[in-house]
Parts: C-alpha cells; sequence; structure tokens
C-alpha cells in the first residue's frame, strides 16, 4: 500500500501561489524573529537567543540563559514560542508544497523522495511542537532534567530535517525540469 504525500490536498494548480504566499508570510515570520523577538534575548549565555535556549541541552545551560534573561526578556521568549507555532504552520505548507513542486520538476526517480520528504516535514512540525511545549514547561513549571535534553534532541532533529528539506526543494526549484521518463 504506497502513502500518498502529505499534501496532496494542495491542488496542482494551486501549489505556485499557495508556495509564494506562505513563503512570503514564513518570510515576514522570520523577520519578526530576526529584528524584534530575539535581539532581547541574546546574551553572553544565549548569543544565538531563543535557538541557543533550544539548543541548550542541559539543565545548567538551561539554568545559565533562564538566568540571563531579565524579566522582560522572558516575556519575550515566552511570546517567541508562541508565535512559533505561526511560523510553523508557514514553514509546513512551503516546505511541504515545496517538496510536490521539487518532485514534479525532478521526475519519477525522485518523486518517493519528494513524497518521503514531505513527511518529513510533518515530523519536524511535531518535533517543533514538542520543543516548544517542552520549552515551555522548563520556563513555567521549572527546568526538569529530561526536559532540556528532549527539547535539544527534538531541535535539533529538526532542524536537521529541515534542511534536508530546503536542500531538496532548491534543488528541484533550480534544476532544470526532468523529462517524463526520468
Amino acid at each position: 500500500m504506497s502513502t500518498g504525500h502529505p499534501f496532496n490536498f494542495v491542488s496542482p494548480a494551486a501549489r505556485q501561489g499557495a508556495f509564494v504566499i506562505f513563503l512570503i508570510l514564513a518570510l515576514i515570520c522570520l523577520a519578526l524573529f530576526a529584528f524584534v523577538l530575539d535581539p532581547p534575548l541574546r546574551t553572553a549565555a544565549a548569543p544565538w537567543g531563543i535557538v541557543s535556549f533550544e539548543l541548550a541541552w542541559r539543565t545548567t545551560t538551561v539554568s545559565a540563559i533562564l538566568g540571563s534573561w531579565d524579566h522582560a526578556a522572558k516575556v519575550y521568549a515566552a511570546f517567541s514560542l508562541g508565535f512559533d507555532f505561526l511560523f510553523i504552520l508557514c514553514y509546513a505548507f512551503v516546505l511541504g508544497i515545496g517538496t510536490q513542486i521539487a518532485s514534479d520538476r525532478l521526475g519519477r526517480r525522485f518523486g518517493t523522495m519528494g513524497r518521503t520528504l514531505g513527511w518529513g516535514v510533518i515530523l519536524a512540525v511535531l518535533l517543533d511542537v514538542a520543543e516548544n511545549i517542552l520549552l515551555f514547561v522548563i520556563m513555567t513549571k521549572g527546568n526538569f532534567p529530561p526536559y532540556a535534553l528532549f527539547a535539544s534532541l527534538a531541535a535539533t532533529l529538526k532542524f536537521l530535517l529541515i534542511l534536508i528539506v530546503v536542500c531538496y526543494v532548491l534543488l528541484g526549484l533550480l534544476a532544470p525540469r526532468a523529462s517524463e521518463e526520468t
């Protein structure tokens, strides 16, 4: 039994337009993170802002990061974690539809890869949601030992999946269209 692409509900006729719309929305979200939400979170303990928190791995590192943030920075961090859910929706559609477009352009030989990476986008979304929940629990309930480890593991796997998918989508968008036989 073959499982279809998770973004098959987006019709082929709507893919290009949906891709562009969600790409613009994702870029707006990234700009808000980079220029508004993240700067107050960059400290000596968290040089990469929220990403340092996501990839802290150890409770001692998490404690140092949280200790380096004043009350206002913690509010920015909490808002950033919530706002990330909007970004997740945007990047999921960009990358999911992007894998369809790339798969169509690269031909049959890479069709299975596009479908697999489409499901990889869904996995990245689930990892991102789990990571955000764990980080929010750390901020509100306490820095318990497994939470930092699990949040960082989820973040690392998410970033790896997203990197692989972005490379595939870029390859598909930049490569010449494959012939029907390939």
